[in-house]
């Protein structure tokens, strides 16, 4: 891709994201990160019962356990790249380029990352060779990545047993990024009808059938296969990569979406944002609308982390005042973090 010079504007507002003086500082994470980045989840499914079938139990449990983080109104922040934007922006803070993918275009960039801060890393990635997956793992700090083998087929299950297995063999702190593949569109790689009414669109009765087996597969993860002590040492993030219906989409659904009072009715779609963490005191729902672009810095501050060298453009979900008072508007972070995408600008920075 075309390189680019960062202005001097530019350069005034990055300085204001990033702790220089701890560029090369080591920092030791508290305890290890579990990553699960579901393909497509979307926040209306949670906490939801449709005909008398509760679409998520195991989540919905969850949202309201102890030390665990629910916010329900996450913008999804993905551009051209989709899924490989989701797993940037998670990943290292970063916003999409405006055209393009960075992961396709800038492959060979530096990327802030927190897997660079684990020993032990793993990605368990079920679709190899897409969004340049091989090299960007890698650009993201996981020292493994775990694929199926030719022929093979992973579904969301084989995804969260071969994250099972890889911690199993880590007796170190970890962070591992189980990624599902599921849920994608047209949601047709996993059979599973829900009972529901023969008024529901088959396209939303497919995907909700979907969401229901993902849910039974972090459940199964989470509760059978996770040992207890690993989870409850554990910051754990339930998130998804992006949204997946549309306001068109949403439209030729309206009589429906209204029947049942669906939240997506209002045409406004969010992904839910799940976190269980020993630094979490307590349960906190928070519905307030947020960004995808935040999912990194709460995640360092929950890790311990907070003094690492790219504070990234969203802020601590867990300070208030920080949601109120955001360092950077929408706008200028996706400006900005395309330039310092095209400027490779964070390969100037040595510690990590």
């Amino acid at each position: 891709g075309k390189k680019v010079e960062l202005t001097a504007r530019d350069v005034s507002l990055v300085e204001k994201l990033t702790n220089s003086e701890t560029n090369n500082i080591h920092i030791e994470p508290t305890h290890s990160i579990i990553i699960i980045l579901v393909e497509s989840l979307e926040s209306w499914v949670i906490n939801q019962c449709i005909d008398g079938v509760e679409l998520t139990p195991f989540l919905n449990k969850l949202t309201s356990t102890q030390k665990v983080l629910y916010f329900d109104k996450i913008k999804s922040q993905t551009l051209a790249g989709n899924s490989g934007d989701g797993q940037m922006i998670v990943n290292s803070g970063l916003l999409p380029l405006k055209h393009g993918a960075a992961c396709m275009s800038f492959y060979s960039n530096v990327y802030p990352n927190i897997a660079d801060l684990y020993s032990s890393s793993y990605t368990i990635n079920p679709w190899p060779h897409i969004w340049n997956q091989t090299v960007m793992s890698k650009r993201y700090g996981y020292k493994q990545l775990l694929e199926p083998a030719p022929n093979e087929e992973w579904h969301d299950a084989d995804v969260l047993n071969e994250s099972s297995k890889a911690i199993d063999n880590i007796t170190s702190k970890f962070c591992v990024m189980a990624i599902t593949v599921s849920m994608h569109s047209p949601f047709d790689r996993i059979s599973n009808r829900l009972d529901l009414s023969n008024k529901t669109p088959e396209l939303l009765r497919k995907y909700m059938g979907c969401v229901n087996y993902t849910d039974k597969c972090i459940e199964h993860f989470l509760s059978s296969q996770l040992n207890e002590s690993v989870r409850e040492n554990t910051t754990i993030v339930i998130t998804g990569d992006h949204t997946i219906f549309k306001p068109a989409m949403l439209a030729d659904y309206k009589d429906y979406l209204t029947n049942k009072n669906l939240s997506i009715a209002s045409k406004e779609n969010y992904c839910p944002l799940i976190i269980s963490s020993p630094k979490i005191e307590s349960n906190v729902q928070i519905d307030e609308l947020c960004y995808q672009m935040d999912i990194f810095p709460t995640i360092l501050h929950l890790i311990g982390c907070e003094e690492y060298y790219w504070k990234g453009f969203g802020v601590n979900l867990l300070d208030s005042a920080a949601r109120h008072n955001r360092p950077i508007t929408e706008i200028d972070a996706y400006e900005l973090s395309d330039r310092l995408i095209r400027s490779n600008y964070f390969s100037s920075y040595t510690g990590y």
